[in-house]
């Protein structure tokens, strides 16, 4: 075994449990649309006066993308991790089950650093931030 690529795995892996930490991940409110639909004099409700806002609405929808994609990340490393003990020594199989791990883990590095940049970018253009 190379240490060198375990302790990239692991690494690679440490940071991204430490970018989902509940303090990082979690968005304040309406995900700093509430300023934006103002300013464009979009309707605050869909439908209804009893109806959602618009920002809630896709406030909701992408929490609940992030939440499938964390789903998914699981499912992939418990699917990595599963081939790995079945391979048997089997050095192919142990490297295919350490590419799905890798692939895993940096698909959600760029999913958290893409939604940490675009909430950073939203909160920066509110007026008076």
């Amino acid at each position: 075994m190379n240490m060198n690529k375990i302790s990239k795995l692991l690494l690679s892996f440490l940071v991204s449990i430490i970018l989902c930490s509940p303090g990082l991940v979690a968005a304040a409110g309406d995900y700093g649309l509430g300023d934006a639909q103002a300013q464009a004099q979009l309707p605050t409700a869909i439908g209804s006066s009893s109806a959602r806002t618009v920002t809630a609405l896709i406030g909701e929808l992408v929490g609940i993308g992030l939440t499938m994609l964390g789903v998914i990340f699981f499912l992939l490393m418990l699917y990595g991790g599963f081939y790995w003990m079945i391979a048997k020594g089997d050095s192919a199989k142990v490297d295919k089950a350490k590419e799905i791990m890798e692939a895993a883990i940096i698909g959600l590095i760029i999913i958290t650093g893409s939604y940490a940049i675009a909430n950073f970018i939203f909160s920066s253009l509110k007026p008076g931030a």
